[in-house]
């Protein structure tokens, strides 16, 4: 009834729903989000997610942020309390023991799924609700609804990266989630696109319909606007795609959809290089394992060239150049490399909503003839739809609660547990049985396993040599160190050693390997200890989260006692094209970097060979 009544001529008044405007239905959002983004904090800093989540620069930089709040909060609070505690006289009561890590891990993902949850249905909630009834709505109700919406779904995104093994593992509530994140995905798009159609804010939202305005928003440069939205809902497509790919599997973080379009243009191009590598073995249920495998070993190579470069260069530019590529290197396999698409997206959902709300001109509409005329009028009264979403935030803080106490109550049980689970990166790449005793020789440990190999009958020719012993006994010593810059090499190790007598190695052979690849991993550890690269990446993480935070922000500032700001469209899309188009270059590198390592024979071979028994490298391509 209400759209046969539309009436879209313009007022000099709007009327605002407080159901979408009001200081209450604000305040929940900005609360839920806040809450959302805190844990998403605590989580990684506590270090109450997955282990696998976390890359060396993550464990580099809790440490660091963990010893600094140490001794700027913790150490001061307890000096104060026990010398306030000596001068009543009273006792200091003992320290509380704190939560496991697996019980951290169940609160955080319990407490920030409740909050993802919140934040999917009430995005959708919005959307759904205004679009429902655009015929009474005005358009200045419109962007606050997409606005908060957008809100909603920049939190929800965030909480995907500390959910993701638990979407993995949670199959059908998984898929459910991801068709109400393609719902709101296709909403938001709408919303974004409708954007662009120009109408008095004071008017029903039917009237964009109905009655679009031909006149452009910015008349002298109407192109540059039409960019800024494009490359927004560009870089929205993107972080949705890559999460919804994240919950469906864990893969490596070495690994990019790069590598399929690189392996599709070996197959159907690679008659053009002149020395044709043999794929025959890749078939179509081991082709994403190939491409993981071959991506991580060129990636581990990749390092390993930039050590050896920076020890060599003696130019002093030469070598910041190399330190920097490889901070560059390691920041890009870290946790914390996702968070500048979450901060983009935070700034321009914030900077978003405070223009629509509190800023008296429409974010989409800059005729500051008409709009300055324009009054808004709020019901500030505390109604139902106001005071709902605000007791609602009480239910994942309960949520958590409950968790807490459950996991500090109740007793706990050891169990023993599977050598998988005890340490994952150990039972993808283990070499040698790490629960065999023991026996000491000379104050050396040598490996039970090696010494039954001494004690079986061999030819004369492989007779134990002493130093070999020693150097394949400090080789399984640090074997953790040596996969920290060798991927599939210690593998091949291990299948030669269970492997002797049919290929004709003898056990001299494997321990002369072992020695050789142990002191090229200490040389190359040699080199990372000593290089600064923690203040490169410290640099790298600085300029790639202030580009998007301040295009978010310029995007949408485009009124107000701002110089120049009928220009911010098009200086904050080319920060924000220049932040995706970094990224392309590392799509395209990654790109051509597979390209080349599948026509080499040598890496293809050596992933080839690592497939043939996958029980050593189940989960490998995670590490």
């Amino acid at each position: 009834m209400a759209c046969k009544l539309l009436d879209c001529t313009a007022t000099k008044e709007i009327n605002a729903s407080a159901d979408i405007s009001g200081g209450g239905v604000l305040g929940a959002f900005f609360t839920s989000a806040f809450l959302t983004l805190a844990a998403v904090v605590y989580g990684y800093f506590s270090k109450s997610l997955p282990e696998w989540y976390f890359a060396e620069i993550d464990h580099a930089t809790i440490s660091y942020s963990n010893r600094k709040a140490h001794k700027i909060l913790v150490e001061p609070w307890s000096k104060a309390k026990t010398k306030i505690c000596t001068m009543l006289g009273l006792k200091l009561s003992p320290r509380r023991p704190g939560l496991s890590r697996e019980q951290r891990q169940e609160v955080v993902t319990r407490f920030v799924l409740a909050l993802s949850d919140q934040q999917l249905v009430t995005g959708l909630a919005i959307l759904v609700g205004t679009l429902a009834n655009r015929c009474t709505l005005t358009v200045y109700d419109y962007n606050m609804a997409f606005t908060l919406a957008w809100f909603s779904a920049i939190t929800h995104l965030a909480t995907l990266d500390v959910l993701r093994d638990y979407l993995i593992k949670h199959r059908a509530v998984r898929n459910c989630r991801i068709i109400a994140m393609l719902a709101m995905l296709v909403l938001l798009l709408f919303f974004l696109a409708s954007a662009t159609v120009r109408r008095d804010d004071s008017v029903p939202i039917q009237c964009l319909f109905v009655q679009p305005d031909v006149e452009p928003i910015y008349p002298q440069m109407d192109v540059i606007y039409y960019m800024a939205v494009s490359v927004t809902a560009i870089f929205l497509l993107a972080n949705y795609k890559k999460r919804i790919q994240w919950s469906l599997g864990k893969t490596s973080r070495h690994f990019s959809s790069a590598y399929y379009l690189a392996y599709k243009l070996r197959i159907r191009y690679g008659h053009i290089w002149n020395e044709f590598t043999d794929l025959s073995d890749v078939t179509r249920d081991n082709k994403t394992l190939f491409l993981e495998r071959l991506a991580t070993d060129r990636s581990f190579d990749w390092r390993r060239k930039l050590l050896r470069r920076i020890k060599k260069t003696s130019n002093f530019w030469v070598h910041q150049y190399y330190t920097l590529s490889y901070a560059t290197h390691l920041y890009s396999k870290s946790y914390i490399s996702l968070v500048p698409d979450i901060l983009f997206m935070v700034s321009y959902g914030l900077t978003q909503t405070i223009g629509a709300r509190w800023i008296n001109d429409p974010i989409y509409y800059n005729d500051a003839s008409t709009s300055d005329a324009i009054l808004v009028y709020l019901d500030s009264s505390m109604g139902f739809g106001q005071v709902t979403p605000i007791l609602l935030l009480a239910l994942p803080i309960l949520t958590a609660a409950e968790i807490y106490y459950e996991a500090t109550n109740k007793e706990i049980f050891d169990e023993p547990r599977d050598a998988g689970e005890i340490d994952n990166t150990s039972a993808v790449h283990s070499s040698v049985n790490t629960e065999s005793v023991h026996q000491v020789t000379d104050d050396v440990e040598i490996d039970v396993f090696h010494r039954e190999l001494l004690d079986a009958p061999q030819p004369l020719e492989e007779i134990d040599d002493y130093e070999l012993e020693l150097a394949a006994t400090a080789y399984d010593n640090d074997l953790l160190l040596i996969k920290k810059y060798f991927y599939l090499e210690p593998v091949l190790i291990e299948r030669k050693l269970e492997s002797l007598d049919e290929e004709g190695v003898t056990l001299q052979d494997v321990w002369a390997e072992k020695k050789k690849l142990h002191e090229a991993a200490l040389n190359l550890d040699d080199i990372h200890r000593n290089e600064p690269y923690q203040d490169a990446c410290t640099a790298v993480f600085f300029v790639n989260s202030s580009i998007p935070i301040a295009a978010g922000i310029i995007l949408n500032i485009q009124t107000g006692p701002f110089p120049l700001t009928e220009w911010n469209p098009l200086v904050g899309s080319i920060l924000l094209f220049s932040f995706l188009f970094s990224r392309f270059g590392s799509y395209y590198q990654r790109l051509v970097g597979l390209l080349s390592a599948l026509q080499d024979k040598e890496a293809t071979s050596k992933v080839l060979s690592s497939m043939r028994d996958d029980s050593s490298m189940r989960d490998d391509t995670t590490t």
